[in-house]
Formats: C-alpha cells, structure tokens, sequence
C-alpha cells in the first residue's frame, strides 16, 4: 500500500466546494457530510461526481455511505484507506448499472503505474472504441481517472489506485486480473531491434512493466523473472541505462537461479545479457567470468557446432579484446568463425560481422596478411548485402586502410 499523505479540507473548505461543484446555498448536510469523509479531499471531489452524476443530495449520499458498508472485513486500519475504499466502491456499483463488467475492463488500471497512462495503451486493452470511450467517459465522470491537458494520458491517484486493488481482494479476483494485465504487457515488451519509433513504444510500457512486477501476487516466479528481463533488455539495448538495466538482470537472475538451477540456459540468458551490460560500463573482467559461465552453460545446451554457441563465443572474445589480450580474442572467434560458416554460409553477414571482428584482432597482433584477408573478405560481404554506406561497409574499408598504411611502416 503506498504512503499518501492527504491534508483534510476544513469545514469552510468543503462548503466552498461544494458551492461551486453543487451550487448549494443550503448547509444542510454538509457537516455530516465533511465529517463522514473526514475532509479528504480526493473521497470528497469523487463523492460530488457521484451526487452529480446521479444526482442526489448529500444527506442521500451519506445514507448510501453508511448503507451495508462491510469494508472493515478488510481491515482497513488507515481511515483515509477506509474512506477512499467506500467512495471508490460506491461509484463503482453504479457505473456497473451502465457498463456491466466494468470491474474487469477497469483492472488495467489496479497494476500499472498511476501516471502516465497512454491512450494509445488503453486502447489496445479495450476490445471495441465504443467500450474504450465509453468506461473512460463513465471513470472521469465519477473522478475516479483524470485525463491530461493534451489528452493523450490518464492518470489515477494511488491512493484510488490502492482501493481498487482492495476492491479486487474482497471480490476474489484480484490475481486472475494480474494474470489478465501480465498476458496483455508481456508480448507488447517485443520490439524489433534498432527501429527507434518500435523502441519508443516499449520505453512508454517499462514503468507499468516495473508496476506491476512490484506487486504481491500469485503471478509465478518465472513469469516476473521474463518481464524483468524484458525490462532489463530494453534498458540496455534501445535506452542505454546500463545501470538500470543491471538492476533489472540482477532481480531476474536471481529468481531464474532459484527456479531454474545455475546450469539452466533460461538462468545463462540472463547472466550473458548481465555480463553484456557490465562491460557497457566498463567492468570487462566481470564481463568476461560471466560470459565464460554462459558460454559453458551454451554449449552444454545446445552443442559446440550451434549458432549460439558462437555468438557468446564472440561476446567472449570482445571481453578478451577489452581487457588487451588479442591473442585470447583471435582464437576464439576463429572457433566461431567454423561454427557460423558452417551453419550461414560463407556470403552471410553475420560471416562477415565475424570476419571483420577477427580481421580488427590481427591487426592489433600485428598479423598484416591474415587481416588483410579476413577484412576484404568481410568488406565484399558488407558490400553486397548493405552497400557502401553501411556503417559495417565503412568498418571494414576504415580498416583495409589502416592494414595497408601499417604494413607500409
């Protein structure tokens, strides 16, 4: 339950509000009015939306208030909590009467972040524009969800946000509509790689991601760990907050040792993006000892002849040729090379991406020859398959020249 700390409106308060909201000149009420809600402000402006919506006076609504109220089987100590659970209730068994089913088109809202609720993710949520606009309309009528000036974002008060949660737990179904919110995120968390605006649509996703990962549920282990580590993805490769996103690995290798084992290749996809993001920071030592237990682990999975086997190879070698030791880096992207001529052909790109890595060890070896080699062969395959332009074309060709310039010394 999140800490919020509300100021209560004073008797003079709430009748000012109440006058501009209700346009009341009578006192009548308000006084028990303001005392049942204790001058919360944000239970007082939802119960005016809801004497506004149906209609009624504040002595009616108090009755209602007082009327089969069994929250305190939840024991509510906090009254703000008592409070904003019993108006939220309220409001929402009458929205109900209008839009049936509203609970669980509305449980979006119970687990992702408060703020910064994009409409574009609302309404992909919604099966139909109609239900979408509609439950909005009904939700911001009743203050129960606010919409900002530009109207592209919702946001709902956590201490709203809370009550619902409540809402769910009394109704028992607060954890088949985690499961709902977790099977809508965890295939939006895909994105393609190096398209910015695919990037920039996930980045809007991460605080509801890391919302909903932060809540008790019955949601399994595994199945935050994935959302971490999707989390975690996104943070290193589109974003670039290394040290965000070790936070991230750190939290879903841990759970993936515990449920899956060290040895496990679900726990070794983890520990290899981990080590990845440790040497974006610099720490090539640590880089290197995690990838050397990922590449074991790999290899144990999926043989020494498999695709995957040589990417971590390669990540392996550049840990090597990070820390100065070339001569460690240049045999195993030879062990590499074997693996992914033999599985892509000797035209593939990623035949080329691995030549020009090995053709950039030679050449700090000093081996002119056997680097010239590699890097045409590589600058003929970048080439062809991306033309002149391409920043693995202009790689190769920037170091043809260095080569040639280096054996004319």
């Amino acid at each position: 339950m999140p800490t919020v700390v509300l100021q209560p409106f004073r008797i003079d308060e709430t009748s000012e509000y109440l006058r501009k909201r209700l346009e009341l000149q009578d006192l009548a009420g308000i006084i028990d009015f303001n005392t049942l809600l204790e001058g919360l402000p944000l239970s007082i402006k939802q119960a005016v939306s809801f004497i506004e919506q149906n209609q009624i006076t504040l002595e009616e609504y108090c009755h209602l208030y007082k009327e089969d109220f069994e929250s305190q089987t939840l024991e509510l100590e906090k009254p703000e909590t008592r409070i904003a659970y019993r108006v939220l209730e309220l409001s929402l068994s009458k929205i109900a009467e209008k839009k049936p089913g509203v609970d669980e088109r509305l449980s979006i809202f119970a687990y992702i972040s408060p703020n910064g609720i994009d409409v574009s993710l609302l309404q992909s949520y919604y099966d139909s524009l109609d239900d979408f606009e509609g439950i909005l309309e009904l939700l911001t009528a009743y203050s129960i969800i606010s919409q900002s000036s530009e109207e592209t974002e919702y946001k709902m008060h956590p201490l709203t946000q809370a009550s619902l949660r409540l809402y769910y737990i009394k109704n028992n179904c607060y954890d088949k509509y985690a499961e709902r919110t977790y099977n809508f995120l965890l295939p939006k968390l895909s994105y393609k790689e190096g398209t910015l605006e695919d990037a920039q649509r996930v980045s809007l996703l991460i605080p509801h991601t890391a919302a909903l990962c932060g809540l008790q549920s019955s949601l399994e282990d595994k199945a935050i760990a994935e959302m971490l580590h999707k989390i975690a993805l996104h943070q290193h490769y589109a974003a670039g907050n290394y040290q965000t996103a070790l936070k991230y690995y750190q939290r879903a290798l841990e759970i993936n040792e515990k449920c899956y084992g060290r040895d496990h290749i679900q726990t070794a996809s983890v520990l290899i993006n981990l080590a990845n993001a440790w040497g974006c920071l610099g720490e090539y030592e640590t880089k290197k000892d995690m990838l050397k237990i990922g590449a074991e682990i790999t290899e144990a999975h999926f043989g020494k002849d498999h695709p995957k086997t040589a990417i971590i190879l390669i990540n392996l070698a550049n840990a090597w040729g990070s820390l100065g030791n070339y001569q460690c880096k240049r045999d195993l992207l030879v062990q590499a090379l074997l693996i992914i001529e033999k599985r892509y052909g000797r035209a593939h790109p990623q035949t080329g991406i691995t030549l020009a890595n090995l053709g950039s060890a030679l050449l700090k070896l000093k081996e002119y020859e056997m680097a010239y080699e590699c890097q045409s062969k590589a600058y003929k395959i970048f080439h062809k398959q991306f033309g002149e332009e391409n920043k693995h074309t202009r790689f190769s060709a920037n170091q043809l020249k260095q080569i040639e310039g280096s054996q004319m010394k």
